[in-house]
């Protein structure tokens, strides 16, 4: 699935390559944990722009490099 192949994507890319990321990645969701505390549409949303500035470097990343999920045709198997 799209969505799953996204997330290991943008988890590879945080939390393997990246730590300066993974990092402010932590530090934004403690602090909007705290400001979005009984609001989880809003947290999920103010995370959003985080997510994909990275998932973006990751899929520039990952056509220069030739990487894949390794799951079906479009994704890594020929």
């Amino acid at each position: 699935m799209c969505g799953e192949a996204y997330h290991r994507q943008f988890k590879f890319s945080v939390t393997d390559c990246h730590p300066e990321e993974r990092d402010a990645y932590a530090d934004m969701k403690l602090r909007l944990a705290e400001q979005y505390r009984h609001d989880r549409h809003g947290y999920t949303g103010a995370k959003s722009p985080f997510i994909w500035s990275v998932m973006q470097k990751a899929s520039e990343w990952s056509q220069l490099t030739g990487w894949s999920t390794g799951r079906g045709t479009e994704q890594g198997r020929s």
